[in-house]
């Protein structure tokens, strides 16, 4: 695992979303040209909890997941961001969100992931499972 809290890597196309980059939720909408889902699956050594309204203007998420290190499971949706401005401004926008990047390997590949350094204290995100937790993001925007 490698911390990339360092500048924008240009050749990382592939990353672990657990929350409203998934499939069908908020900020999925926003970028899904350009999103080529690849596989799903469940992640142990990470731990989800809810954080309450998104920390950026320019989106207004209710809620966001604040995943870290931890003893438990999230799903995760691979998926790869077929263009590098794309790719670098969702990016930033994590980034700015209090996430950092690291690379981890799932099924094989070399994703990235958005996470926090430690897991505030905030209520559980049940099973690790955005999508069916807070499911009624899914209205597209």
């Amino acid at each position: 695992m490698k911390d990339m809290n360092s500048p924008f890597d240009p050749g990382l196309r592939h990353y672990a979303f657990y929350g409203s980059l998934r499939r069908g939720m908020a900020l999925h909408w926003q970028f899904q040209p350009y999103l080529h889902y690849r596989f799903s699956a469940r992640l142990p050594g990470f731990i989800m909890r809810v954080h309450g309204p998104y920390p950026t203007e320019q989106y207004a998420l209710p809620a966001y997941p604040v995943v870290s290190r931890g003893n438990g499971e999230i799903t995760v949706e691979v998926t790869e961001v077929t263009n590098t401005d794309i790719a670098r401004e969702i990016f930033t926008l994590e980034i700015r969100a209090g996430y950092r990047c690291e690379k981890i390997s799932v099924g094989g590949e070399n994703v990235g992931i958005f996470l926090f350094s430690e897991s505030p204290n905030l209520p559980l995100g049940p099973s690790g499972e955005w999508v069916q937790f807070f499911g009624h993001q899914k209205v597209r925007p």
